[in-house]
This record gives structure tokens, sequence and C-alpha cells, in this order.
């Protein structure tokens, strides 16, 4: 069946008539509720209504081409197919044995948890980890907390508010003061349905002096249907937190992905995040970390590799509210024939955020002559007593380091994979939890390894 393509001159909700307000209400009375998460959604939806649908006039969207999104088939809520582990394909139940040996491992699939698993240690020392919805039931103090907080901070547009108001699924953690994890917890998320949008909604809380390396992973099966994913990352690091959060999105070619993940982080805490994008039809990856007090330090990593005929479009913000605060941001893609990969990064330095030091660097390697790959940085900085400064380049695989492999009896195919191999590398050794660091490669191999580069 073939379906129109979405009308930049509408609104969304005049493509869908499932987007309504009873539906927000029906989906929060579900769920039991308390009546502050009900207004919240219903805030959200108000602002979903008004917010005009992104397109060629926005700065971070006019390049950035959803008008084939099918949006008017999409429900608010999943389908509940595909509930067990042993349906889903073989790539997840690898990723899953690679996991579960180390224990503290999540699996949810289509938005709805098959299981959960955390050592009764970190349960004994206040560990909470589950569903976001269970969350906002029984633990609702907590999440209302953070929760607005979290909204004082967001600039919503129209994907934010979308899921703000329908959110479906999702993940809460909390680590309390002082606690040490030192295995990572790792969640993997399998998204089979076409027939509904997908809206996890992510909390992540370290409290004061708490420790942790999160994992996730975002995957979905094969379809000529296309998959709506809205997804939604909030973290929110106390005093002297510590936190290494490494997200990978390896999606089909179906998906157009939009992903908002921003951080809170407070006095003398420390944040590296990794982000990763493999696939997707369209990706739109927004990261910011949020600078809140002094002392503050953030480390954002990205990579990417994108395929023929799909488009990454990554936006970065590193926002300096504080003095005396830093960031580091290193970003690399590689993008095979008519890949197309877009970075934005923008770092902001507020007036009072003396001290400052910020550096943003992005990375973009083209493995064929009609790949696409563009840079644009931008310095916003108000404060007159700072460090910052920024770098970008766009190149292709150098023919004399490919030419050299081969004098050594390598194959272009296998040449080509170990200078991508080195390419990343810089990102891959900032990892310091050595299961996520070789797990992450893997997953790097077998996406450049299975691209037909010519």
């Amino acid at each position: 069946m073939q379906h129109p393509p979405l009308d930049y001159e509408r609104m969304i909700t005049e493509e869908n008539a499932d987007f309504i307000q009873d539906n927000v209400k029906a989906i929060s009375l579900q769920n039991k509720e308390p009546d502050w998460m009900l207004q919240a959604r219903l805030e959200s939806f108000a602002k979903f209504q008004k917010l005009p649908m992104p397109g060629k006039k926005d700065e971070e969207w006019r390049k950035t081409d959803i008008s084939a999104l099918e949006y008017s088939r999409f429900l608010p809520s999943y389908d509940g197919s595909l509930m067990t582990l042993e349906k889903t394909p073989e790539q997840f139940r690898e990723d899953h044995d690679y996991w579960k040996e180390e224990g503290n491992v999540a699996v949810a699939i289509n938005g709805t948890t098959i299981s959960r698993e955390l050592s009764l240690a970190l349960q004994e020392q206040g560990v909470i980890w589950c569903d976001f919805a269970t969350a906002v039931v029984e633990h609702n103090d907590l999440v209302q907390k953070y929760f607005a907080k979290w909204r004082t901070h967001l600039e919503e547009d129209k994907f934010t508010s979308l899921n703000h108001a329908f959110w479906n699924a999702g993940t809460f953690l909390y680590i309390p003061k002082n606690v040490s994890v030192e295995l990572p917890l790792c969640s993997l998320r399998h998204l089979e349905s076409t027939s509904a949008a997908h809206f996890p909604h992510t909390m992540i809380i370290l409290d004061e002096g708490a420790n942790l390396c999160y994992f996730e992973k975002y995957s979905s099966g094969e379809s000529k249907e296309q998959l709506f994913i809205d997804n939604l990352t909030e973290i929110f690091l106390e005093a002297g937190a510590n936190l290494q959060y490494v997200s990978l999105h390896d999606f089909t070619k179906n998906v157009y992905n939009f992903s908002y993940r921003r951080a809170v982080v407070a006095k003398d805490a420390n944040l590296k995040w990794l982000v990763g994008t493999f696939g997707g039809k369209v990706t739109k990856s927004v990261v910011s970390s949020i600078l809140e007090e002094s002392g503050a330090e953030t480390e954002m990593l990205g990579i990417s590799v994108g395929d023929k005929d799909q488009f990454i479009d990554q936006n970065t913000h590193q926002i300096h509210e504080a003095p005396n605060t830093r960031s580091d941001l290193l970003f690399k893609n590689a993008v095979k024939q008519e890949g197309y990969s877009l970075y934005r990064g923008t770092i902001e330095i507020a007036k009072h955020a003396q001290k400052s030091d910020a550096y943003q660097t992005n990375r973009n390697l083209m493995l064929g002559d009609k790949a696409r790959a563009e840079s644009i940085p931008a310095l916003e900085i108000i404060a007159n007593d700072v460090r910052c400064s920024h770098g970008a380049s766009v190149s292709q695989v150098d023919p004399e380091q490919i030419f050299y492999l081969g004098s050594r009896g390598i194959c272009r195919e296998d040449a080509i994979q170990l200078i991508v191999d080195g390419y990343f590398d810089a990102v891959i050794r900032k990892i310091s939890q050595e299961k996520v660091a070789k797990f992450v490669q893997a997953n790097i191999r077998r996406k450049v390894g299975s691209l037909d580069i010519v």
C-alpha cells in the first residue's frame, strides 16, 4: 500500500488523526500515571500542536529532508508483537549472549521489557533500574523532581514535544550518592513494529559522587515499510558524579530516527559519552551537554558509518553556563558512495562563564568519490576570558595508503577496513571499559565490512 508523503505546509495532526489529545489521556490512564505527568503530557501536546513542522526555513533542519516520511499511518502506541528473544534477528541474539555473561543486562523488544538482571548487591545499595512508566508510578517524587528540572532546560521542537506527549517506552536509572558501579549496565532494545511510532524516553540520574558506565544499543528488523523512532534521553549528574555513557543506533534502512540526548552536569561532575550511528534511512541526532556549575566537565565522542542512500544529520551543543567548566568534542564520520553525512556543532559560553575551556573537532572520511560530508561549526561566546577553538576536515581515503597496503599483499577491501579501523581508533581508545570498547569496535568492523565499497 502506498502512503502519501508528509506535506511540509501542514501540521502532523492534520496528517494523522491518532495523535490527538484524547489518546494522550488514554496512554496516561493506561499507565496509571499521577496527575502531574498527565498535565506535563498535555502541555507538551499543546506545544506540539502550535509548533510548526521543521523544514527548509529552520537552520538546523534545512538540509534534512523528511518529506518522504509516511506519518499518516503510524499509531501512538505499540502493537505488542514479537515479544520473545527467540523471534529477534540473529545479530540481536548474539549481542545478548555477549553481554549476559556479565549480568546487569536488560532486554526490551518493541518497547516491552522481557528481561532485566540487576545484581542483588546493587539493589541493596539502592540502585533503581526499571521501565520509565514504572518509575513514574513507584518513584514518583524522584522522577517529578528531575523531570521538572529537565523541562527548564529544554527548548522543545516539534519532535521533542511529540515524545513528551506520547512517550510509550523507556528506561529509568538512579544511582544513589557515592555508589560506584564497577561493571557496566547494558540495555539492548530491538524494534520491529512498523505500525506504531516508537517514543522511548530514558532518564538517568547519578547522585553526588556516584560512578557508572552505561551502555545501550538500539536495533531494528528488515522491512519494506517505514519505521519511525522519536527518542529522548535526559541525563543528570549531581556534584562529583562520573558517568560514561555509550549509545549505539544500528538501524536498518527503513528507519527514520530522531534522537535527542541532553545532559545537565553539576559541580565537579564529569560526563563522557559516545554516540554511534550505523544505520537508518534518515537520522537526526542532537546531543547537548549543559555544564551547569563550576568544575563541570564533558567529553563528547561520536562515530558514524553511512551507507548508500543514508542521511546522517548530527547536531551537538556544548553549553557552558558556569565558570571554570570544560568541554572537549571529537566526532568522526565515515561515508560510503552516495551516503550523506552532515555535522553541525555549536559551542555556547554564557557571559558569566569565565575561564571556560572548550574544543570541538569533527573529522569526515569519504569512502568513494560520490560520498558527501559537510561540517558546520559555530561559536557563540559572550564571556571574554575563555579558551575556545574548533577544527574540521573532510577527506577521501588516501590512495597511497591503499597502494602501500596492496604492495604488502593486502586486498583493497581489507586495506580499507584497516584504514577505517585506524581512523576510528582515537575514539575507541577513549572508552575505559574494555568490554564496551571491543563491542563498539566489532560493530564498526561489521558495518564497514558490509559496505559495497568501490
